[in-house]
């Protein structure tokens, strides 16, 4: 959040804007290769784009079993999605103008929905399932935790 505040006070000054995902998995990072072309043993250049083969990307476990990641083509993603849906009025006091709700596994009915809410003003209760959400690095927390507002 703090590095968020020091950014939209540099935007201020500078007219940018300023965009921030609130909902979806977090892409942690990006490869000059395709995971999964490479996890069939293709060649860099001979994919045949096997990642559509996996709409929703291929699950990694960590060493207890746990999901963790996800590849999805050159993309390593958060296996939780993220979920800043409740704190709408929070990022407009950063200055937040652009909010990104990513495609996908979507855990929550409807988030385009319940974030236009949330902008006009009405609070809605979001359902959290702590199996698949994560706010983490909201809270200056490993990523995949998630922190409840009274915690």
């Amino acid at each position: 959040k703090a590095l968020l505040l020091g950014l939209s006070k540099e935007s201020e000054l500078n007219g940018l804007e300023t965009e921030l995902l609130v909902f979806g998995r977090i892409t942690l990072a990006h490869s000059a290769r395709c995971f999964t072309a490479r996890s069939e043993n293709r060649p860099k250049d001979q994919c045949e784009f096997r990642c559509g083969a996996y709409a929703e990307g291929m699950p990694l476990y960590s060493q207890d079993n746990q999901p963790l990641f996800r590849i999805n083509g050159i993309q390593v993603q958060s296996e939780a999605s993220c979920n800043l849906l409740g704190y709408y009025n929070k990022m407009l006091s950063l200055g937040i103008t652009h909010y990104r709700v990513a495609e996908g596994d979507m855990v929550i009915e409807h988030p385009i929905s319940i974030l236009s809410t949330y902008r006009q003003g009405v609070p809605v209760p979001v359902e959290i399932e702590a199996s698949t959400t994560c706010n983490g690095y909201w809270w200056g927390k490993p990523g995949f935790n998630l922190v409840l507002p009274n915690e």
